[in-house]
């Protein structure tokens, strides 16, 4: 990752670097704010207490989840999986975790985040029938 300001946006953002595509310098002078340090050492992603709270079930395979996402809870479950309390700003975003974890997992609450994950997930595997 690197912090960096965006012109797009008239923000600092921070960007994956494996998804940046190409880096420019531009003739344009910029004048982004005074960088104002963090202490990064909980980690880059720290969600807030008053984020909303999401429940996901991974099965052995998507255990991974509890080492790549800031969580307040990993239970173990009977068949060797975990379910993972945890907080995002953005629940929807979690729909292609969902996605990506495919039998490996699911969204357990809140409710309507669920049935959002598994309608994305029908809505694929129609698109492969077309």
């Amino acid at each position: 990752y690197v912090e960096a300001w965006c012109r797009r946006s008239e923000a600092r953002r921070t960007f994956r670097l494996d998804r940046v595509a190409e880096i420019r310098i531009l003739d344009e002078p910029s004048a982004p704010p005074e960088v104002e340090l963090r202490d990064l050492s909980e980690g880059l992603v720290q969600p807030a207490a008053e984020d909303p709270e999401v429940v996901v079930e991974v099965g052995p395979g998507g255990r991974w989840v509890a080492e790549y996402y800031p969580h307040d809870s990993a239970d173990e479950l009977p068949d060797g999986g975990l379910r993972i309390t945890l907080r995002t700003p953005d629940p929807a975003s979690l729909r292609r975790l969902a996605l990506r974890l495919g039998r490996d997992g699911r969204i357990v609450s809140p409710a309507g985040l669920a049935d959002s994950a598994r309608q994305a997930a029908r809505e694929a595997l129609a698109a492969y029938d077309g």
